[in-house]
């Protein structure tokens, strides 16, 4: 599965929401494009003209496919937004190939938490990680 993420700004969040939610003008032009699974839209709880919008993919191929359909969803959302950025695409599970082999931290003594890497190299005193301040209160 591909998820497409893009961050929206708009100054008419009601009309925003109306035309982007399950049943509104958005959710039934996109429905038709091949391999369009869904969306979810998530909104800033400090900005409240600000939207998240993860829009879900079948495959890497319909996610590329979906340009040649995607003109009227491009224009819907310019008359929508005042501000939009493409934040990038993601796929979970991550594909093996691109999980990159990283060896494991070491834990500190007292706290269980892992090590940053400098303190992985070379521990400060008072096994505290990397250089961040220890969780114990100061004496």
């Amino acid at each position: 599965m591909i998820y497409e993420v893009h961050l929206y700004v708009t100054e008419r969040e009601s009309f925003f929401l109306h035309c982007m939610r399950r049943n509104g003008l958005y959710w039934e032009l996109a429905s038709q494009i091949p391999g369009w699974l869904g969306q979810d839209l998530l909104r800033n709880h400090q900005q409240a003209s600000e939207f998240l919008c993860l829009t879900f993919w079948a495959t890497p191929e319909s996610y590329s496919s979906a340009r040649k359909y995607s003109q009227p969803l491009i224009a819907l959302l310019s008359k929508l937004t005042t501000f939009s950025a493409n934040l990038g695409t993601y796929s979970h599970p991550m594909p093996e190939r691109l999980i990159p082999s990283v060896p494991e931290a070491p834990l500190t003594r007292r706290t269980g938490k892992p090590v940053g890497l400098s303190g992985a190299l070379s521990p400060d005193p008072g096994d505290t990680p990397g250089g961040f301040p220890s969780d114990d209160p100061e004496p």
